[in-house]
C-alpha cells in the first residue's frame, strides 16, 4: 500500500507543511499506515493527525498481479500460469477447434462422433490429462490416438484429427 496526501484537503489546512507530510508519508510503511487507518480512523505523520479524507490509500502495482481498486477495496489476481492451467487452456482450445471442425464438416449439434487424434508432442500431455472432458464436450462416442486426415491448430501447434459421424 502507498499512502499519499490529499492535497485539496491538506493544502489549505497545512500550507507549506504539506510537503513535509508528503515526504513523511513516502518514507513510511504504507501497509502499516493503511492498517492504522482501518483500525483507528486516523494516522499521525510529521506531527499531524490525518484522517481518511486527508490521504489517499493506493494499492501498489506488481508485475505478477492484475490489480484493481475502488472505494478502499483492492483485488489482485495472480497472473502466473502453472503447467496445469496451461494444459487446461490447451484442452479448451482443442475443444474449440474440434467444435469448429464439426461445424465446417456440416455435423448437427447433437451428432455423436468418433475422434481419432494425433496431437503435437507438446500438446499430448494436455490431451491425455483432459481426454474424458474433451470427448464429452465434442460428443465423442470414442476417442482414440492415431493419424488424422485434417490438421487443426491449437496454441500454434498442429493437431491431426479425423472426425467421423456415427
Amino acid at each position: 500500500w502507498t499512502v499519499v496526501p490529499n492535497f485539496r484537503a491538506l493544502g489549505p489546512r497545512l500550507g507549506p507543511k504539506v510537503n513535509e507530510v508528503k515526504q513523511a508519508l513516502a518514507a513510511a510503511d504504507g501497509s502499516e499506515l493503511q492498517r492504522q487507518l482501518e483500525a483507528q480512523g486516523w494516522i499521525e505523520v510529521a506531527g499531524e493527525r490525518l484522517g481518511a479524507d486527508d490521504v489517499e490509500v493506493r494499492a501498489d502495482r506488481h508485475d505478477h498481479f492484475a490489480l484493481t481498486e475502488e472505494n478502499g477495496w483492492a483485488v489482485a489476481l495472480d497472473l502466473e500460469l502453472s503447467d496445469e492451467l496451461r494444459r487446461e487452456g490447451s484442452a479448451r482450445e482443442l475443444v474449440r477447434a474440434l467444435n469448429d471442425l464439426r461445424k465446417e464438416l456440416g455435423f448437427a449439434i447433437a451428432d455423436r462422433i468418433d475422434v481419432t487424434i494425433d496431437p503435437d508432442p507438446a500438446l499430448r500431455p494436455a490431451v491425455e490429462a483432459h481426454q474424458t472432458w474433451i470427448a464429452a464436450e465434442v460428443l465423442a462416442a470414442s476417442f482414440s490416438y492415431g493419424e488424422g486426415d485434417i490438421t487443426v491448430e491449437v496454441d500454434g501447434l498442429p493437431v491431426q484429427v479425423t472426425l467421423r459421424r456415427i
